[in-house]
């Protein structure tokens, strides 16, 4: 329902972006207050006048105040705009909602700590040159990356280049992360699955693991640019984060998906091979002794019989770091030769 006269804005040229916020006062129509109602500050956009509510949208508009007679909203564009009466969506309680914020800090706090660590314990304990640790170093150096700037995403809010390049940032290190967990199930994949030949071209990894982010980046802002809303709609009102409106986020999802079906396909995988080897033991038993009571030897056998071994092992790798990893390099590179 409509609760104010309709106020038309317009500046010429017309700027593509604008640098600050432009705050409005409009005045309302006396209503009976009530708690199953609320005020909302939105714009006639036209690209939406065969959609619902008639083409009106609160995109890139909140609302600052509200008296009785006063509403004041902030908006990242000019274009018509209004007060409309919204019946309320079930809101957190503002306690609870402290709450919830604190703990969200407390706990990204905790994880860049322990991404921080383990980078340096993986830097320092182990042979960083080794694919494994190379994954594993980048995974968790982007994870602290995209959690700092998660918790400077509310901060950024008040800015709306500082928010868009705030949500750009967030979408290119979480995408990183995810190819980069992708990574590891795949070079899992290769010893456990292929063992032979199982060497990964690590330009090839950095390619995909920070290429396809840059990719979908650039496709997010070319979208957001080229439409009704310009660049603003690049993040949602509430926070620097991709729109929802105009489906931006599937820029994030689609690509997180794709990969965790993936990743389940080759999680099966792991399964049966797991389940196979339980049975082997026993029916291969004279290769797996004889890598066991003679380790220098260089037959045939005795190789066959460490490939059996390591497999086992690397499994432990699958969802959690192995600590078997953390030995003395040179003694690492001794036992791959």
């Amino acid at each position: 329902m409509l609760q104010s006269r309709i106020l038309s804005i317009s500046v010429k040229p017309h700027p593509k972006i604008l640098i600050k916020n432009v705050t409005l006062k409009l005045s309302t129509s006396q209503v009976q207050p009530s708690n199953d109602y609320k005020k909302l500050c939105v714009f006639w956009d036209f690209s939406t006048r065969e959609r619902k509510q008639n083409g009106w949208s609160n995109g890139g508009c909140t609302l600052v105040k509200s008296t009785g007679r006063y509403v004041e909203c902030s908006c990242n564009h000019l274009t018509h705009f209004a007060v409309l009466m919204q019946v309320k969506d079930e809101q957190v309680p503002q306690d609870h909602d402290a709450v919830l914020t604190v703990l969200t800090n407390i706990g990204l706090s905790l994880s860049i700590v322990g991404c921080i660590l383990t980078f340096f314990a993986y830097w320092r304990f182990t042979d960083s040159k080794s694919e494994q640790s190379q994954i594993r170093m980048n995974l968790v150096l982007v994870l602290a990356v995209a959690h700092v700037l998660f918790l400077l995403g509310s901060a950024a809010k008040v800015h709306l280049i500082l928010c868009i390049s705030v949500a750009a940032l967030m979408q290119l290190f979480y995408t990183s992360a995810l190819c980069w967990m992708f990574a590891e199930g795949i070079q899992l994949y290769m010893q456990v699955i292929k063992v032979f030949n199982t060497n990964l071209k690590m330009r090839q990894v950095y390619g995909f693991a920070w290429g396809l982010p840059l990719i979908l980046i650039v496709v997010s802002l070319s979208i957001a640019g080229n439409g009704s809303g310009g660049l603003p709609s690049f993040v949602n009102d509430k926070f620097c984060w991709l729109s929802v409106e105009n489906k931006l986020v599937w820029t994030f999802i689609a690509p997180v998906l794709l990969l965790i079906l993936i990743k389940g396909k080759l999680r099966r995988q792991f399964k049966v091979f797991d389940e196979n080897q339980l049975k082997l033991p026993s029916s291969a038993g004279a290769p797996y002794h004889s890598n066991q009571t003679n380790p220098k030897q260089k037959n045939m056998t005795s190789q066959h019989g460490h490939t059996l071994q390591k497999p086992q092992e690397d499994m432990m790798t699958l969802s959690d770091f192995d600590h078997s990893e953390f030995q003395d390099p040179k003694g690492k590179r001794s036992m791959q030769k």
